[in-house]
């Protein structure tokens, strides 16, 4: 019995071992598609965030990116503001 709690639990951090390698190279993929995207934007993240948040008064940017839309470079960006539980998602041409 105590082979086969030692066997699942091998198996079990195996598993995790290797969720945890997936993830890290899905999230390094991805912050190279970023480098990528705003190599080709003309509008930084920093000024695509003023003109999202002058949309948004009193608003806060949860999360951001840049991405390619419909053949369109575009920032987006999800934000909230006090007293709401409501994201609005702003998006800015980068182009």
């Amino acid at each position: 019995m105590k082979l086969n709690n030692r066997l699942i639990a091998c198996g079990l951090l195996a598993g995790a071992f290797l969720c945890a390698g997936l993830t890290s190279a899905v999230a390094a993929e991805k912050k190279d598609e970023q480098a990528k995207l705003e190599a080709k934007a003309k509008v930084t993240r920093a000024t695509a965030e003023k003109v999202a948040l002058a949309k948004v008064p009193g608003g806060t940017i949860k999360e951001g990116e840049i991405e390619e839309e419909n053949g369109m470079l575009i920032w987006s960006f999800d934000i909230s503001t006090k007293n709401s539980q409501d994201i609005t998602e702003v998006q800015v041409n980068a182009q």
